[in-house]
């Protein structure tokens, strides 16, 4: 019997990488652009970010985002509510907002979170729900000078201030 993971099978995932890497690349050169990904802000009149216009002031967004009434959700049921089946997801109704990914990360880096599974364009996403801000020594939310503070280099590596 042959071996699953032998040469022969490491040969062709190889081949299906070059293949891929290829296909992306051929894209990309011919201007192809992957659509941008947006990720849901929780609403909630109780919590910090408590409107789309907390939300606009807190994350520096150019302009008041479109709210959406979604349900939260669990990993237990695999399709969105339609309220025709008893068995169905009894989430709660929330408000949510959608922003790009550089906001995304902006708002995480900026505050103190709780994520709730959500339904989001049609599949189960995780959703961010403000507890807090967060006070920061500038708007790069790097640490104040002087503290050793760990944090991870451009290319990925844990580093220190002062680049150990």
């Amino acid at each position: 019997m042959p071996d699953r993971m032998g040469p022969e099978r490491e040969d062709i995932k190889d081949q299906i990488h070059v293949k891929r890497w290829r296909q992306s690349h051929e894209a990309i050169s011919s201007g192809y652009k992957a659509p941008e990904k947006f990720f849901p802000i929780i609403i909630h009149p109780q919590n910090f970010i408590s409107s789309p216009e907390k939300l606009q002031e807190f994350a520096e967004l150019p302009s008041t985002p479109e709210t959406f009434t979604t349900t939260t959700t669990s990993f237990n049921f695999t399709r969105e509510p339609t309220g025709e089946n008893e068995d169905e997801d009894e989430g709660q109704e929330v408000e949510i907002c959608a922003v790009n990914r550089e906001q995304y990360v902006r708002i995480c880096r900026m505050s103190e979170y709780e994520k709730q599974l959500v339904w989001f364009q049609g599949e189960k996403r995780n959703a961010i729900l403000v507890t807090r801000g967060r006070v920061t020594a500038n708007k790069t939310n790097r640490p104040l000078q002087g503290r050793s503070h760990s944090l991870t280099g451009k290319f990925g590596f844990r580093t220190n201030e002062r680049g150990r």
